[in-house]
């Protein structure tokens, strides 16, 4: 069994989380603020750039949660436990997809109610990311190191070069 640094575990995640945040930061500000130039990069049509701009401009709401999703999908994977990651995407994919049948079914559809229920579901996959995430960490790393309730683990073993 690994024996892992919580401290060093627990700052890594807090490091890629604001790494994420800031750089998906930039990219809604971005397609918030030049929408019309990005989408125009594709097509010069005006019907096109006109639904390429909404796309743009709802679907950039999602990104920093999607890149704090990628951040706990990456610490899952390093810890070796890629099922919740699994379960909070499929659990995203099946809230996005069941709405949109049923949504698709009105006479009156707009494609934005599924770009706006993409944005929703990412933010709902986020919160569900992070909570298996804090259980995960809280039960492979138990308490903070360092903290009275948790000794500092010893360092590992390193490998001596052959030759």
């Amino acid at each position: 069994m690994a024996r892992w640094r919580g401290d060093r575990v627990r700052l890594t995640f807090r490091t890629g989380v604001r790494l994420a945040l800031a750089y998906q930061a930039c990219f809604l500000l971005a397609a918030q603020l030049f929408p019309a130039p990005m989408v125009a990069l594709f097509s010069r049509d005006p019907a096109v750039v006109a639904t390429g701009v909404e796309y743009v401009r709802l679907i950039s709401w999602g990104f920093l949660a999607s890149g704090v999703v990628f951040v706990a999908s990456s610490m899952f994977q390093a810890l070796g436990n890629t099922l919740p990651s699994l379960f909070a995407s499929g659990t995203r994919m099946t809230l996005l997809l069941v709405p949109t049948l049923l949504l698709a079914r009105q006479a009156d559809f707009r494609l934005a109610w599924v770009w706006l229920l993409a944005v929703a579901t990412m933010w709902l996959q986020l919160a569900l990311a992070l909570w298996l995430l804090r259980r995960t960490l809280a039960a492979t790393l138990g308490p903070s190191v360092g903290t009275p309730n948790g000794p500092v683990p010893e360092a590992p073993p390193v490998l001596e070069a052959a030759g």
